[in-house]
């Protein structure tokens, strides 16, 4: 993300699934934001190679940054979009650790890229890639497609994500 986080605030939207990154080009193009619709990378065997893919981290939502004071509300009229997410208080504007996590998305430009893994016990640490400075516990591994479960604790609770991995001799 090219602006700096001062001043910056982070929402949530809620999207026609399968249609994350279009309803971001369409928020971007239309409202003149920056929106992100985070994606993981994925190797597959396919045929008789390795592939890498780009599958929707979140399916279902995207995330939107503009300055303080933004009508975020005017996105309900751009297509493919369902409701801005919004706290029990009716408050739009990701708070907290929710914040955080959509910064954190912003720097790595919403993409969740291959990362190296040690494993320590039950408990994994990402050592290089986008994911380097999160920690979580391996709970599924699948070696033959070189994919694992992992639980990262997002927002104050566990978060299971399926991602490629490369291990660290």
């Amino acid at each position: 993300m090219e602006q700096t986080s001062e001043g910056l605030q982070a929402y949530c939207i809620s999207c026609r699934t399968g249609m994350e990154g279009k309803a971001a080009l369409l928020i971007r193009d239309a409202l003149q934001i920056q929106t992100i619709a985070p994606v993981k990378v994925k190797r597959e065997w396919r045929g008789r190679r390795w592939e890498q893919l780009d599958l929707a981290l979140l399916p279902g939502y995207i995330f939107a940054y503009a300055q303080d004071n933004y009508n975020i509300r005017q996105v309900r009229r751009i297509p493919h979009i369902q409701s801005v997410l919004r706290y029990s208080d009716g408050t739009e504007t990701l708070m907290g650790f929710d914040k955080d996590f959509a910064m954190w998305l912003a720097e790595n430009k919403g993409v969740i890229g291959l990362s190296a893994v040690i494993k320590e016990g039950d408990r994994v640490k990402v050592v290089s890639g986008p994911l380097k400075e999160m920690e979580g516990s391996i709970t599924v591994v699948d070696k033959r497609k070189q994919i694992a479960k992992v639980a990262f604790t997002i927002c104050g609770s566990p978060k299971h994500f399926w991602l490629s991995f490369d291990y660290l001799k």
